[in-house]
C-alpha cells in the first residue's frame, strides 16, 4: 500500500485512523485532510502529510486525493445547523470526493453511521434495510451521502468502495460518548427515560480495525457493514455501567410522559422540542453485525471490557 488519505483527520475518529495507519506505514505515507490550521500544525509536527482547507472549494478534492491508494472519508457535518448545511457536507462533498477517488483509482471507505437508517421503528436493521425519514438532517444527509457515492460508482461500473456504519463510538479519548458520560456519572446526574430503549455502542479501536480491514479486503468491495456491539444493551445498561465505573451510586429514572409534556410545551412556545431525545432514548430495534463478522472477521469487544479500557489504570483483558 502506498499513500493513504484521511479526511476529518483533525477529529476524533479521523485522528485515530491517522495514528493507526502511521503505525502501519509510517506517518509520511499518510495524508491528513483537515479544515482547521491548528490541526494542520499539530499533525505536520508528527510527520504526516497535511492538506488544510475546505474540500468544497473548486478542485480541492482532486488535489487532496492525488496519488492516493486508499481514501478514508471520515469528515462529516455534526451538531446543529440548517438542513442545507448538513447536505452540503454530508451529501455533496461526499459526491465530489467520490469522483476524485475514482479519478485517482483509489480504494474508498466511507464512514457513515447507523443514523443513516433514519427512524429505527422497531426494525431489524440489516444493511439492506431502507432509510425511513425521521426529520433529522444528520440522518437524512448521511444516507444521501451513501446514495450519492453509490450512484457515482455504479455509473462508473466500479465497486472500489466500502461503506461502514458505526454506532455510538466510545473510547478513552471520546469527548461525547465517554468523557461526557463519565463526568455526568461522577456528578450523579445520568437520567434514563422509562425502562431505557436500545443503545448501540462500539469501541473506537474496533471501528478503526474494521475500516482498515474493509480498505484492504477484496470481499468488501461495494459492500456496507454495520459496526455495533449487539449485546442487546439498553440506556439503563449504559448509564449504570458509567455510574459503576465512577463509583457514584446509580442512574435515576425519568418520566417519559413528563418529558413528552415538556416537549409539547416547548413546541407551543416556538422553542426546540425534545423529540430527538425521545426518539433516540426510546428506540426498539436490532442492529446485527453478522455481515462484518462473516466477511471481515470482525469481532467487537464486549461493552463493559471496552468501558473499563476508557479509564487509565483500569484496563483489563477484553475477553474477560
Amino acid at each position: 500500500m502506498g499513500l493513504v488519505v484521511i479526511t476529518g483527520a483533525g477529529g476524533y475518529l479521523g485522528g485515530l485512523l491517522a495514528e493507526a495507519y502511521a503505525r502501519q506505514l509510517g506517518a509520511a505515507r499518510v495524508r491528513c485532510v483537515v479544515r482547521q490550521y491548528s490541526h494542520a500544525d499539530r499533525l505536520s509536527a508528527l510527520g504526516f502529510q497535511v492538506v488544510s482547507g475546505d474540500l468544497m472549494e473548486a478542485g480541492a478534492c482532486e488535489s487532496a486525493m492525488a496519488d492516493a491508494d486508499v481514501v478514508i472519508h471520515a469528515a462529516a457535518r455534526l451538531g446543529s445547523g440548517l438542513p442545507a448545511e448538513f447536505f452540503e457536507v454530508n451529501r455533496w462533498m461526499t459526491g465530489w470526493l467520490s469522483e476524485a477517488a475514482l479519478k485517482a483509482r483509489a480504494r474508498l471507505v466511507y464512514v457513515s453511521t447507523i443514523e443513516a437508517y433514519g427512524s429505527f421503528a422497531g426494525r431489524t436493521l440489516t444493511e439492506d434495510q431502507p432509510h425511513i425519514d425521521n426529520d433529522y438532517p444528520y440522518s437524512s444527509s448521511k444516507y444521501a451521502g451513501e446514495q450519492e457515492l453509490s450512484r457515482i460508482y455504479r455509473q462508473a461500473g466500479s465497486k472500489n468502495f466500502s461503506i461502514v456504519r458505526p454506532g455510538m463510538i466510545y473510547g478513552p479519548t471520546s469527548p461525547y460518548w465517554t468523557r461526557r458520560y463519565l463526568q455526568k456519572a461522577a456528578q450523579g446526574s445520568i437520567g434514563v427515560l422509562g425502562d431505557g430503549g436500545r443503545i448501540f455502542p462500539v469501541f473506537d479501536a474496533d471501528v478503526v480495525h474494521a475500516v482498515m480491514t474493509a480498505a484492504a479486503a477484496d470481499q468488501a468491495r461495494g459492500q456496507t457493514y454495520n459496526l455495533v456491539n449487539d449485546e442487546r444493551l439498553t440506556w439503563w445498561d449504559w448509564a449504570h455501567a458509567h455510574h459503576m465505573l465512577a463509583d457514584r451510586g446509580a442512574p435515576h429514572r425519568e418520566s417519559v410522559a413528563a418529558l413528552r409534556i415538556r416537549s409539547a410545551l416547548r413546541h407551543k412556545l416556538g422553542r426546540p422540542t425534545l423529540a430527538r431525545r425521545l426518539e433516540v432514548e426510546l428506540r426498539r430495534a436490532e442492529i446485527p453485525h453478522g455481515k462484518a463478522a462473516e466477511e471481515l472477521g470482525w469481532r467487537p469487544r464486549r461493552f463493559r471490557a471496552g468501558l473499563v479500557d476508557c479509564v487509565p489504570g483500569r484496563q483489563q483483558d477484553e475477553t474477560s
